[in-house]
């Protein structure tokens, strides 16, 4: 489900444009969801950069694929699941397959492609900020590949 900030959402979104309104971005990426777009926007719509930098919307970093009956839904009704087995296999529970959602391997195999690749094509040796907005499973899934030595 494709969800809109609510107003809570879009008051810390407007703090973080704010906040941020006096960085310079070489480039934005936004997942295709609306809500990440909508706080790339009230980021760019604070910011003093002329001209904006270009907002670029990437698939790989939306949030994970959930059947239509999850979508939306508190994750308590899948954790107690992923945290019985996280300790059974001592693995992460992000790590964990839930029924009828993208599978984990997928999941993070899409996410560590496009920070792969944003690692490869940005150029090192210019003292550029890039801004990534997208959402907490991504973030945790990354972490999880880069602190269990897989991304070494």
């Amino acid at each position: 489900m494709d969800t809109p900030l609510n107003k809570n959402g879009l008051e810390q979104a407007n703090l973080l444009g704010k906040y941020l309104k006096s960085v310079r971005f070489a480039k934005l990426y936004s997942s295709n969801m609306m809500r990440t777009q909508q706080t790339a926007e009230c980021v760019l719509n604070h910011s003093k950069q002329q001209p904006p930098p270009e907002l670029i919307l990437d698939t790989r970093i939306r949030e994970r694929n959930f059947p239509a009956e999850l979508e939306g839904q508190p994750s308590l009704s899948w954790i107690k699941d992923a945290m019985a087995w996280s300790a059974k296999e001592n693995l992460a529970p992000i790590r964990y397959n839930i029924a009828g959602a993208e599978p984990h391997a997928g999941f993070q195999d899409r996410v560590v492609s496009f920070f792969k690749e944003l690692c490869e094509t940005e150029p090192t040796d210019v003292d550029e900020n890039i801004l990534v907005f997208s959402h907490g499973m991504v973030i945790v899934v990354l972490l999880d590949y880069l602190l269990s030595g897989e991304g070494s």
